[in-house]
């Protein structure tokens, strides 16, 4: 849903803010990235905890840093962000 939402949102802003083709392409890049390393991250840490097993978990808290700074970008850092954005409407 969250993937759904923002592609939906970058489109809009594409055409109706200016953007600069560099800033736009790197976080469209960012909204096609951010979901595949949070799922990796989540897969991570499940089979981590179900085989009890240390180097999934590692890695798990290692992508976790990436993925927390991904969903701070899209709430305060990018370019443009608007109410709908945040979820404020």
């Amino acid at each position: 849903m969250w993937f759904a939402m923002n592609l939906v949102i970058f489109i809009w802003k594409s055409y109706r803010l200016y953007y600069t083709s560099y800033n736009l392409r790197w976080e469209l890049a960012l909204v096609f990235l951010l979901p595949c390393m949070n799922a990796s991250r989540i897969k991570l840490a499940s089979i981590g905890n179900k085989t009890e097993r240390l180097a999934p978990l590692v890695w798990s808290c290692g992508l976790a840093a990436p993925t927390i700074l991904g969903f701070c970008f899209f709430l305060k850092l990018q370019t443009y962000v608007k109410n709908v954005s945040l979820g404020i409407l």
